[in-house]
């Protein structure tokens, strides 16, 4: 994981904030900004911060070096990044997943060029009784579980076991690769999934299967 702007923590009361529910506030004020890369057997897809010019990608081809840049549009400079990367390289989308308290411009789609395909905000994702359950702090949201020790599916450990490196599982969503789209849980456990085509939000209830999930 990439830091890159210092952070300050400090203790705030608690006090409810917006109006989106019941505010669970954590004492912190940061000002960090960090991106997570995405990479399978053929690219990788990484972000940074620039004072001058504010986030950028970076999409590179494993196999011949190639690399594409380009701006990430919509993203602030206060941002926790998490990338996801179709197996081909021609999609790749974004995850701003807790920095700031805004709602809209959470998760992002672009093209391997930086075309903006689709941008989904937290009302986009979660129904009316799951954003009244959204955790707020001074300056996080907290909307998706989180896994601190993400595991791949055992099928996925067998696909890349040949692999010199296995990729980070992603601690908010899993990308599948078969069915092209990524899959988030809500803190109310239910499954939601985007497909990272043209990010089409799909629906899908608590009870339903995975099947064979990456990055």
């Amino acid at each position: 994981m990439k830091v890159f702007i210092p952070v300050l923590m400090v203790v705030l009361s608690l006090a409810p904030v917006l109006g989106a529910g019941s505010s669970h506030v954590f004492a912190d004020r940061c000002v960090v900004g960090s991106s997570v890369a995405a990479f399978n057997q053929r690219f990788t897809v990484d972000g940074r911060w620039d004072p001058q010019s504010g986030w950028s990608y970076s999409l590179s081809s494993l196999e011949t070096g190639k690399t594409q840049d380009g701006p990430l549009s919509l993203i602030g400079r206060h941002a926790h990044l998490h990338f996801f990367l179709s197996a081909d390289g021609k999609r790749f989308a974004v995850l701003d997943a807790t920095a700031g308290r805004h709602l809209a411009n959470r998760l992002m789609t672009y093209t391997s060029d930086g075309k903006l395909i689709s941008s989904l905000g937290v009302r986009d994702l979660l129904t009316p009784s799951e954003q009244a359950k959204i955790m707020f702090s001074v300056s996080h949201l907290r909307w998706l579980k989180w896994d601190p020790e993400p595991q791949f599916s055992d099928a996925v450990v067998e696909q890349e076991r040949d692999s010199v490196i296995l990729p980070a599982a992603n601690p908010y969503g899993k990308y599948n690769s078969q069915k092209k789209m990524i899959t988030f849980t809500t803190l109310a456990g239910r499954k939601v999934s985007v497909a990272l085509a043209d990010g089409r939000v799909i629906q899908r209830a608590q009870t339903d299967q995975e099947g064979s999930e990456e990055e």
